[in-house]
């Protein structure tokens, strides 16, 4: 059986919310170590990595105790060199987190069968036409799947509204600590990052 890689926007149209130009000069030293269409992220040390994004919702799961905890805030700055006015609308904000790695290969399996067993579930509650997809998916983990990763970020998603959430669940939203942990990096954007998102890949 074919496990999906991703459930969310296609990469194919996807623009970007943060530019690596828009980084200030003082990170400019710094090893690019990836990004993608929400943020930048850079090697502080080989312990630490610093996360830019627009993402405000992104932050607050990295950073709060109802999201991984993971990070500390470290300053917002306004960026003025990206094309789009929407995002230049958005402040970047700087998290520092620890240094994540790509997932081994059973890790990798068992994300790929947690992402599909999202998917299903995702499927049915959108055939019935739900007003309220996120309390039914809430409550289908409470029941099936209590010890889940998708359980946490629920009960984080608990904090916005169905309107303000875009999933983005995929095998590369998840990593893994140095000692093997997984960990679930990024699976929502909030709209008004998701709309900076469209209007730059449609002028791509």
């Amino acid at each position: 059986m074919e496990f999906p890689d991703r459930l969310g926007l296609p990469r194919a149209t996807a623009g970007q919310a943060v530019l690596r130009k828009e980084i200030p000069a003082k990170y400019k030293d710094l090893q690019f170590l990836g990004g993608g269409n929400t943020s930048v992220i850079l090697a502080k040390d080989e312990e630490t990595a610093l996360v830019f994004t627009r993402d405000r919702m992104k932050a607050e799961w990295l950073l709060t105790e109802w999201g991984l905890g993971l990070g500390k805030h470290i300053e917002e700055f306004e960026g003025h060199l990206h094309p789009d006015e929407a995002a230049r609308a958005l402040n970047i904000i700087v998290v520092e987190m620890p240094r994540l790695y790509p997932l081994e290969t059973k890790n990798r399996i068992a994300v790929r069968k947690e992402v599909f067993e999202f998917q299903r579930v995702m499927d049915k509650i959108r055939s019935r036409s739900s007003t309220d997809k996120l309390n039914e998916l809430t409550e289908w983990y409470e029941e099936n799947k209590p010890d889940s990763r998708f359980a946490r970020l629920f009960e984080f998603l608990s904090n916005y509204s169905d309107e303000d959430i875009n999933f983005d669940i995929a095998t590369r939203q998840f990593l893994q600590t140095k000692s093997g942990e997984i960990v679930m990096v990024d699976p929502v954007a909030s709209r008004d990052v998701l709309d900076v998102i469209n209007q730059t890949g449609k002028r791509r």
